[in-house]
């Protein structure tokens, strides 16, 4: 369905962005150059993460972390740990599943340390996928929208934290029944209550606001074009005291699961893209 929608886009607009600063796109290029460029938006925004190295994990120690497989997909490979001591043997011994020929093998993993007291909706842990629309114009500027709703994603069973079942921690979408997903600020505003919320959404906003000024949305067209668009998907987590923490950023975030939820997700880029407007329905300009 995604690709219907793009191929009958035939104007000005091509659906292709060249990333030309920083990888955002990559989960471990993303936290590493905040790490070392920028350490305290870092510190205030993202958990502390680590390419996978034996010798670099004694800051993990006696910590709940996360494992991550890069490149990555539908949430393969992704496992949890109460110990870092246990990660050196799961790494040397995987092997990508057999019936996911889609999935690349690793070429390399990042450690991260585990948010132990993420808030939870409906006693589950979940994390939210924020859809952000990056245009380079004709004039050759860069803009980035974020799409006023997002999906929020639940785990299969509630939360543990002394349990290691991934079906407690992984919040992947792939693994989320349709009719559980959940849409912020709607459902999020009857679990917690407006004021909650707000503080969330000016969080989301400002932490959007800092990434962009530090230089992170970097992108040019293609050579065939002189404007284009393309959809990212932004994931976050949500500590117990309301905290947001950027996870990580998706150059495949899926646009064909939240049509049903969002139905403004495309009207809103033919606003900003093909009728040239300043303002597009549902989005909001950071």
């Amino acid at each position: 369905r995604q690709m219907c929608i793009r191929d009958r886009i035939n104007s000005d607009y091509n659906s292709a962005l060249r990333i030309t600063g920083p990888n955002f796109t990559d989960k471990g290029e993303l936290h590493h150059w905040f790490k070392n460029n920028h350490p305290k938006i870092y510190k205030k925004y993202f958990m502390a993460q680590e390419y996978f190295n034996s010798n670099k994990t004694n800051k993990f120690k006696n910590k709940m972390v996360i494992v991550k497989p890069i490149p990555g997909f539908a949430g393969l490979g992704v496992k949890v740990f109460d110990n870092i001591n246990k990660v050196p043997n799961y790494i040397n011994k995987f092997k990508k599943p057999k019936n996911k020929q889609y999935m690349k093998n690793p070429q390399k993993w990042v450690v991260q340390e585990y948010i132990s007291k993420p808030l939870l909706l409906h006693e589950r842990k979940f994390h939210m996928r924020v859809t952000l629309l990056g245009i380079h114009n004709d004039q050759g500027q860069n803009e980035v929208y974020m799409h006023k709703h997002s999906l929020m994603f639940p785990a299969k069973f509630k939360y543990n934290s002394k349990s290691l079942n991934m079906n407690i921690h992984n919040t992947h979408g792939e693994l989320t029944e349709s009719h559980e997903k959940r849409l912020f600020p709607r459902d999020f505003i009857t679990e917690y209550g407006k004021d909650k919320t707000d503080l969330v959404n000016k969080q989301l906003i400002k932490m959007l606001k800092e990434l962009k000024k530090a230089g992170l949305f970097q992108f040019k067209c293609f050579e065939e074009t002189k404007s284009c668009f393309e959809f990212y998907g932004l994931d976050i987590m949500i500590t117990n005291n309301f905290e947001v923490k950027c996870i990580e950023m998706n150059n495949k975030p899926g646009q064909e699961r939240f049509l049903k939820h969002m139905p403004h997700l495309i009207s809103g880029l033919l606003d900003l893209t093909l009728l040239n407007k300043t303002k597009g329905k549902d989005y909001k300009k950071i």
